[in-house]
């Protein structure tokens, strides 16, 4: 599974004239798509990447909707509104209809302004054309009352044999912490759940630009899932490949579970003496 951040990996396809298509691209729908089926030359390898709202979990309704650690009110009102709908329970992938959360919302009881302001957030991120993978899943939609036919289309990219290429380029940062986040998670549950049944899933991830993704000193919905990877994946069957222009921008706790590093051209100083200390 290769988290390709600028889409610049696009071109494996080409392995496809001898592999029998085992590299395919999974892109969000929208212009880039649209751009990266024009330069493919094995068209058949794309494949439209969704993310279903209703598969995220708290901190990438945060992420998604830029809600830091400063809107406090309106983290709460969204928590409050999604555990009205969901339950106990946010991060299980239970449909409803995005009407409804904004009902909820409004029925807060909380400050008018605060309410606002956050479904106002919730209105540009539904009816923007770079979230419409997310907010209008259309293959997802079409099977939303048969929970099982919505997870094996989300979770195809994952499981199925090959090289999976997530081409994530022109999706802004926020959004692209989100994807990754949800992809990683339900991978790393499906690896744990078919070790414990007796059968492993050998699996290798590689993350391009892995500093927007685990940070070091800032907090990510995707960090917390990669920092588990890089500690407990091995026992799995899960390997992690890391690749970073700025290491001392990665997470140490990332960077600490490397068993091997390849340093190429690194002419910063704190950079060096970052990999050197690790």
């Amino acid at each position: 599974l290769l988290i390709d951040t600028h889409s610049e990996y696009i071109g494996l396809s080409a392995i496809n004239r001898v592999s029998r298509g085992k590299v395919t691209i999974y892109c969000p729908v929208g212009k880039y798509r649209d751009i990266i089926e024009q330069e493919l030359e094995m068209k058949d390898a794309l494949k439209n990447l969704e993310i279903p709202y209703w598969f995220l979990n708290i901190d990438e309704w945060f992420s998604l909707l830029g809600l830091g650690t400063q809107a406090s009110t309106q983290r709460r009102i969204l928590r409050m509104a999604l555990r009205d709908i969901k339950g106990a329970y946010l991060d299980v992938p239970r449909y409803f209809d995005i009407e409804e959360l904004i009902q909820r919302i409004g029925r807060s009881g909380a400050r008018r302004d605060s309410i606002d302001s956050l479904l106002d957030k919730l209105e540009d991120a539904r009816y923007s054309a770079e979230y419409e993978f997310i907010f209008n899943p259309c293959e997802c939609l079409s099977v939303k009352d048969n929970p099982k036919a919505v997870f094996r289309k989300v979770i195809e990219p994952i499981i199925s044999p090959g090289l999976k290429v997530i081409a994530l380029g022109g999706v802004p940062s926020d959004v692209q912490t989100a994807v990754v986040s949800m992809l990683l998670r339900s991978l790393f549950r499906i690896t744990v759940e078919a070790k414990l049944r007796g059968r492993v899933l050998p699996t290798i991830v590689a993350i391009e630009e892995a500093h927007i993704y685990a940070p070091k000193d800032t907090y990510t919905p995707s960090k917390s899932i990669i920092e588990r990877i890089a500690k407990e994946g091995r026992k799995f069957g899960t390997g992690l490949v890391i690749v970073s222009q700025r290491p001392k921008e990665l997470s140490s706790t990332v960077l600490a579970q490397c068993g091997t590093l390849i340093a190429l051209r690194l002419v910063n100083p704190s950079d060096q003496r970052y990999i050197m200390e690790s």
